[in-house]
């Protein structure tokens, strides 16, 4: 296994927006007048799964960052263009050779606990993101943080480094959230015990299982810039925000209809006729990124073994399976492509490996369980039961895979526990998931990183995102990701099952929500209207 930092041309910088739609409740940040929403006692959004920690540095659940962002914020964010922003950075320049990274920091911002942000609170933190986050340990582990004054960081890379501002906002993967040196120096492995940062709004009460409670920060420093995305002015426009944590979709939507929830997260694509019917609310819909079945390529999995993977692949059928967890293919997309057709890395595969992945078949199945040498071990495959989508594609995993001749059992988890289990190599053989694959570079993605999930090792996947990373420019780093992509099709670390979507319901008096694609829901951004 190896570690590895990065360059990228300009190409990477070269991304396009592409933002939910639906109902009439995705009006733009960037149309709000700050100063003329009411602040309201209280919103309360459903949501179908809990994190694990409020740390969104020592987790990859994606709830953990897009709660996140309203009371930690980091030094740079992404806009709704999905150009590089700084939040509690003022300013920033590289050295000539993009070595070096100087970041002036805002003055007078304070953390919840009254502290007022300094140069040493972003290295210590910087230091936190860098041990425990994916990103941080595999781009950034060379790399040295220097507080050369109260307001100034300086970053040394061992290499040219120029996306590192995009890489440290990107919420697709764990943005540099910024807290207090004496709570992050001496964090567990776990995370912060505290969850202090400087956003518009504190952490309040957490009942586990039940509900997680923001208050309005009253000391709140915000940016001057108009909203745009993550980016620009941000401020509590309720006294009290609550996740109320509940599992049972039909329970989400009725709470929905009775306006006991302003929002749901995870409307179930069941309900969907039943929202469109309710007088007062809508669904919208968001983009979100691609549905896999993630092999364990560890030592402890029988699909370690390359043609047992493809044994599953060839007996998989997708379609079927996207069906089954979207009702309806407006909601999906039936793709063989590793990254999204918006995004500048996108490459379509040749038509032989998008029929061996599109199509079942039995002959090439046989023929591979016997190259592999199964003899009927039994397979244990994870989904999500706080999912519904992840859940029903557990299902129908299953059952195609039974078809096929393979022994497998289903095992069904709460989220936080399967994302505890993606860390045990013991724990499964394949794992539902679902992961963003747009904007951000290829080689990031958490299951084609030496330290990430699934326990990928196969260097010509790794020196191929080196050669998309490193190169000069942007014709090169085109060539190298149709040999990062070849890799992938020659190694499958997962079976990708098609491009996703997620539905959000919102009641019609909630405004300013929208979903960014690759970044998620915006929740600071949210207010009643009049």
């Amino acid at each position: 296994m190896r570690t590895r930092t990065a360059f990228a041309s300009s190409l990477t910088l070269a991304l396009a927006l592409t933002a939910c739609g639906g109902g009439e409740n995705g009006e733009e940040a960037e149309d709000l007048d700050l100063e003329q929403i009411e602040v309201r006692e209280e919103i309360r959004l459903a949501h179908s799964d809990q994190p694990q920690t409020m740390d969104p540095i020592a987790t990859t659940a994606a709830v953990a960052r897009n709660m996140g962002h309203l009371v930690f914020e980091p030094l740079f964010v992404l806009d709704a263009d999905l150009e590089v922003q700084p939040m509690l950075a003022e300013d920033y320049e590289f050295n000539e050779d993009s070595t070096e990274l100087t970041i002036t920091i805002r003055e007078d911002v304070p953390f919840h606990n009254g502290e007022i942000l300094d140069a040493e609170d972003v290295v210590a933190s910087l230091e936190h993101w860098t041990r425990l986050s994916n990103p941080g340990s595999t781009f950034f582990s060379d790399a040295s943080y220097e507080a050369t004054d109260d307001h100034t960081v300086v970053i040394e890379f061992e290499q040219p480094m120029a996306l590192a501002p995009m890489m440290m906002a990107d919420n697709s993967q764990m943005p540099t959230f910024i807290m207090p040196a004496e709570v992050v120096q001496d964090a567990p492995d776990t995370g912060a015990e505290e969850y202090i940062g400087t956003g518009p709004y504190s952490f309040g009460e957490w009942q586990r299982d039940q509900y997680i409670q923001f208050e309005a920060f009253e000391d709140y420093a915000s940016r001057d810039e108009e909203p745009s995305g993550h980016a620009g002015a941000r401020q509590a426009n309720f006294e009290n925000i609550y996740f109320d944590f509940v599992t049972d979709s039909s329970t989400r939507v009725n709470g929905l209809q009775s306006q006991e929830y302003d929002l749901i997260h995870g409307l179930s694509f069941d309900n969907v006729e039943q929202v469109e019917g309710f007088a007062d609310a809508d669904y919208e819909v968001a983009p979100a990124g691609i549905l896999t079945a993630m092999f364990n390529k560890s030592d402890e999995s029988l699909f370690n073994n390359q043609a047992l993977r493809e044994a599953a692949v060839a007996a998989i059928e997708p379609e079927q399976i996207l069906l089954t967890a979207y009702a309806d293919e407006e909601f999906y997309g039936a793709t063989s492509s590793l990254m999204d057709e918006d995004s500048p890395w996108h490459i379509e595969p040749d038509e032989e490996f998008r029929e061996f992945h599109q199509e079942v078949d039995q002959d090439l199945v046989d023929e591979k369980l016997e190259e592999a040498g199964y003899d009927g071990e039994e397979l244990t495959i994870l989904a999500s039961s706080d999912q519904d989508d992840h859940y029903d594609t557990g299902i129908m995993l299953q059952q195609q895979l039974e078809e096929a001749g393979f022994n497998v059992t289903l095992q069904t988890l709460d989220w936080p526990t399967m994302l505890d289990a993606y860390t045990d190599p013991e724990a499964f053989d394949i794992a539902v998931d679902a992961y963003a694959n747009y904007p951000m570079l290829p080689p990031t993605m958490l299951f084609l990183t030496p330290e990430g999930e699934g326990w990928a090792d196969y260097d010509p996947l790794f020196d191929a995102g080196d050669a998309m990373i490193y190169a000069e420019d942007d014709d090169a780093a085109m060539e190298a990701m149709e040999d990062f992509q070849q890799a992938f099709i020659d190694y499958l670390p997962v079976n990708k099952i098609g491009d996703r979507t997620t539905l959000y319901g919102v009641a019609d008096y909630v405004q300013g929500f929208e979903h960014v694609s690759g970044q998620g829901p915006i929740y600071h951004s949210l207010y009643i209207a009049e």
